[in-house]
């Protein structure tokens, strides 16, 4: 990806920002920027994720509250597909409906662009969270091609995980 169309990409849909409370504080839910992905990246690994490639999702979003950033979600677009690679809260902010504003911000993304559909490779702690936003489980071997030959889906180190992980998917037509 040449530095102009990575530029692009980090700094998301220009101008699409969304507001939500916590404890009577404004959190500003918009775009990451190049400066942001020192602290995005930080974000991701203390929440057990991979950063790998995070600089080539087409969205690269942050909650901020002030000059801090309190959450962070990346997504990719694979073919017709959205991808979900990660949302992922500050300790002391979660349960507080932050991740469910970055969760949304994409959603709204996803469909604004016309993909199909939105999956998400979790743990399978989570599956109930999903269930309750309206994804669907789905087996490996149904996912989509662009989607089963993802790194994060088709890594050995994944499949070894497989025990533990779930594919799950939302219609977005």
């Amino acid at each position: 990806m040449d530095s102009e169309s990575r530029s692009s990409s980090l700094s998301g849909p220009r101008g699409r920002c969304r507001v939500c409370r916590v404890d009577n504080a404004q959190v500003d839910i918009g775009p990451a920027t190049p400066e942001d992905m020192p602290q995005f990246r930080t974000l991701v690994r203390r929440a057990h994720m991979r950063t790998r490639g995070l600089e080539e999702c087409r969205w690269l979003i942050k909650a901020s509250l002030g000059t801090e950033i309190v959450g962070v979600a990346a997504m990719e677009v694979l073919g017709p597909y959205a991808f979900m690679r990660s949302v992922a809260v500050e300790k002391p902010y979660r349960h507080r409906k932050i991740g469910l504003a970055l969760w949304q911000h994409l959603l709204d993304r996803s469909r604004e662009a016309g993909l199909k559909d939105l999956y998400i490779v979790t743990s399978w702690y989570n599956v109930p969270r999903f269930l309750e936003l309206g994804l669907l489980l789905r087996k490996r071997r149904d996912l989509p091609p662009e989607i089963r030959s993802h790194w994060q889906v088709s890594a050995l180190g994944f499949r070894l995980l497989a025990p533990i992980l779930r594919y799950m998917y939302l219609k977005l037509e």
